[in-house]
């Protein structure tokens, strides 16, 4: 899970965490919500993986980690929730603050990056949230948006399961964007859910956090 910052970041400034490129990915059928595919093509060991993993709620132990790697091309199909990492950027809109006065405009953007057991790219889940403050409060945040990008064959999307932004004007204002994945081998044999939260203060920091639980 990747952890919240704990600095405060100035717009213009960037932080990140190390990404990996695409994933390979392995063809799949995808039949309402499950995978359609044999037991069978898969080794007795790595199956054994899977079903501890779906009665452990989706967690990974070392164990399983180590078998799983074995198999390359089954490591490549799972999800590893302590693999994901972040990254956070924020830049200047002028064209939103033209004209107003004292106001400055901003485009935020976090995203959360899981990964597989072989650590490649299981999704990449984005929020964005566009807003202006006046030195001391935010104004308001005028545009949203969530979007996924590179998701494997193997995550299937259950859908958003939180979109909340606090009002504003106010001295300080939360973005929050969470939804849901289910890791499907077989069968569905865990849930991934990915959230992004952006806090946008009207002094021109801002501090941004992620994670998947």
């Amino acid at each position: 899970m990747a952890k919240p910052s704990k600095a405060l970041l100035r717009p213009g400034r960037s932080r990140y965490m190390n990404l990996a490129r695409v994933g390979l990915g392995s063809a799949i059928l995808l039949l309402s919500g499950t995978v359609d595919a044999s037991a069978a093509e898969l080794p007795a060991e790595a199956r054994t993986v899977l079903e501890h993993i779906e009665a452990n709620g989706g967690k990974l132990s070392d164990s399983d980690r180590a078998t799983l790697r074995k198999y390359p091309k089954v490591a490549n199909m799972v999800h590893d929730p302590a693999a994901g990492t972040a990254r956070f950027r924020t830049v200047a809109d002028p064209a939103s603050a033209r004209g107003v006065r004292g106001r400055q405009c901003w485009i935020s953007e976090g995203h959360h990056h899981a990964k597989t057991a072989l650590g490649f790219t299981f999704y990449k889940f984005f929020h964005r949230a566009d807003w202006c403050s006046d030195g001391q409060n935010v104004l308001g945040v005028h545009y949203r948006e969530y979007r996924k990008e590179e998701v494997s064959s193997h995550a299937v999307w259950r859908g958003l399961e939180e979109d909340s932004v606090t009002p504003s004007p106010a001295r300080e204002v939360r973005s929050r964007m969470r939804a849901q994945f289910e890791n499907c081998v077989i069968k569905c044999i865990s849930s991934t859910h990915p959230w992004v939260q952006l806090n946008l203060r009207g002094d021109g920091f801002w501090w941004p956090a992620s994670g998947e639980n």
